[in-house]
């Protein structure tokens, strides 16, 4: 990778990503966070002066904490861990359920037998 305003060659291939995503991460979240506190300080002001804050200002504040919850992936779900103790951790859950349904049915079949043997 080259300097952009030598005009020479400058690309970011697959690898030049994925390694850099931790440090852009957070650079994006930091920049987020010097974007939201002007909104904060804003706030701030207004509270003291006691006139109405600019909805606009509101909705930058939300967009902010929105971006920033996005960028920590706090809609996901959990990731499941190394360290997570899941006792089913590799097995294909599908023939797990599969199997689970065989053993009650085996069982209702010897229950009916009972019934209609006894």
């Amino acid at each position: 990778m080259t300097d952009i305003e030598s005009g020479k060659k400058w690309s970011i291939g697959e690898d030049e990503l994925y390694e850099a995503a931790p440090r852009v991460r957070a650079l994006i979240v930091s920049r987020y966070e010097e974007l939201y506190a002007n909104v904060k300080d804003y706030l701030t002001d207004v509270r003291e002066s006691g006139r109405p804050a600019d909805p606009r200002y509101l909705e930058i504040g939300t967009r902010i904490l929105k971006e920033i919850s996005y960028q920590y992936r706090l809609g996901q779900p959990p990731r499941q861990g190394e360290d997570d103790e899941d006792p089913n951790s590799g097995m294909d859950r599908g023939a797990l359920v599969l199997a689970q349904f065989d053993e009650i049915e085996a069982k209702l079949r010897a229950a009916r037998e009972g019934v209609d043997g006894g």
